[in-house]
């Protein structure tokens, strides 16, 4: 496989596949967790960190908008470190008071 800088973690991000090889090839830079709200974990964040790469879980992030430029490093957005509230924000139409 081709290196990559971006991987979806497969099946919720339950553990990192077991072929070395393929994760020595890929060497991913950022590492995305697709997980529910409340399936946090810190021993699978930790699992996938020990391959050295960045990683990024939906569960405590939310979504996660990754862009990707034609050269040069990709970059990483998490929707609630940008918007704590979907309607408290401009782009939430009107505003609840």
């Amino acid at each position: 496989p081709a290196a990559a800088e971006v991987l979806l973690a497969p099946g919720q991000g339950l553990r990192p596949p077991a072929d070395a090889a393929f994760l020595a090839a890929a060497a991913p830079r950022l590492v995305l967790l697709s997980s529910g709200r409340h399936a946090a974990s810190t021993a699978r964040r930790a699992a996938w960190a020990a391959m050295g790469a960045e990683v990024h879980d939906t569960a405590l992030e939310g979504a996660l908008l990754v862009d990707v430029p034609p050269v040069g490093a990709s970059r990483l957005r998490a929707w609630r470190a940008e918007a704590q509230r979907y309607w408290q924000t401009e782009r939430g139409g009107a505003r609840l008071h």
